[in-house]
């Protein structure tokens, strides 16, 4: 009986690592297309300067994350490593972009899932950042608050209206499910005339 706890318990481990294996699968093409996407838009305005940096800043985050292509887990240091280079290549697009962050030094080592903040920033840009000429802020924070870590997005692009999750946001919601059941959350809302969404997990 024992004996068969720990086979099913071995099956029940590797079948969550391959449901979480093909969320993230998902989840990469997307952020890959997303960027591919505003280099070729570059091309067609004729910036080919611009769109020279940004396939080189694109291929550097490429080479950094397939390095760990696959940890379902990683450091919130690292996972703000691929974010700030991805922030990188979109600030050769939007040239008055600022980003700014709020992160405890002391919550740099703590676990996060790998790529959960990329869909977040994605977001933030595509729906926000370059939907409004006068749109340029946003922000990042973290907090850990009773064995859980907070972490907020907020852009001063138009405030959120009809929302409807694409691939990035909703696989976002089930790697969240999958990993942490009922613990983890996730929303997104209008906030002081711009959006923000909200991520949660325990630690």
């Amino acid at each position: 009986s024992r004996a068969q706890e720990v086979k099913n318990a071995l099956l029940e481990k590797e079948l969550l690592a391959g449901k979480l294996s093909f969320l993230k699968m998902q989840l990469q093409p997307h952020f890959l297309f997303n960027t591919l996407n505003g280099i070729v838009s570059s091309i067609h305005q004729q910036k080919t300067e611009l769109a020279a940096t940004m396939t080189t800043e694109l291929s550097e985050l490429l080479r950094t994350s397939l390095t760990e292509n696959d940890q379902q887990i990683i450091s919130l240091e690292k996972e703000l490593r691929y974010v700030k280079m991805y922030l990188n290549i979109e600030k050769q697009r939007f040239k008055s972009l600022k980003v700014h962050y709020q992160i405890p030094d002391d919550l740099l080592e703590a676990e996060v899932p790998n790529f959960f903040l990329q869909p977040l920033v994605e977001n933030a840009i595509k729906h926000g950042i370059s939907k409004q000429s006068k749109a340029e802020r946003i922000e990042i924070s973290a907090r850990h608050v009773n064995d859980h870590l907070f972490f907020s997005i907020y852009n001063d692009g138009p405030p959120i209206a009809n929302y409807s999750e694409g691939i990035g946001l909703s696989n976002l919601r089930k790697r969240l499910k999958t990993i942490y059941e009922h613990l983890g959350e996730f929303s997104i809302y209008a906030h002081s005339n711009g959006t923000k969404a909200d991520i949660s997990f325990p630690i």
